[in-house]
């Protein structure tokens, strides 16, 4: 359930229902049984996840999607054990982005394939040569 009150939260009709809607959305997202009050904070989501959705195609046919590696580290013995695969979007004017600001807007998106698609052959080429660099160097010692 969304709930939105008079006159906190709108006082048009139309102002009530769209904040009322956007705190249903939210009460969706988080399962069953909910009911959420609406916040401004949830007008802005929506308006930045709508904008967002708008750029995404323009991200992905520029090349703006850049992968990052974090190491996945044994506790017992620090050893690294394996690399995990993060997106981040170099936004031509908000700069490097990490997914918490994006990813609503891509998940909801025709664009998901497409990049989730992108990360994974990124991620395979990138190993593969790191593979191969090392495998030279042993190789030539």
């Amino acid at each position: 359930m969304g709930i939105a009150l008079y006159p906190t939260h709108g006082i048009t009709s139309q102002e009530l229902l769209t904040n009322a809607n956007l705190a249903l959305y939210q009460a969706k997202a988080e399962g069953l049984h909910c009911r959420r009050f609406f916040t401004p904070e949830l007008r802005e989501l929506s308006l930045a996840k709508r904008s967002y959705q708008g750029e995404l195609g323009r991200a992905y046919a520029q090349g703006e999607f850049d992968v990052f590696y974090q190491p996945q580290v044994r506790l017992t013995d620090n050893a690294i054990v394996g690399a995990e695969a993060l997106l981040r979007w170099r936004h031509p004017v908000q700069g490097l982005l990490g997914p918490a600001v994006f990813l609503p807007a891509l998940e909801s998106g025709p664009w998901a394939e497409w990049v989730g698609e992108w990360v994974i052959l990124t991620a395979c080429q990138q190993a593969s040569a790191r593979y191969r660099r090392v495998s030279y160097r042993r190789k030539s010692v």
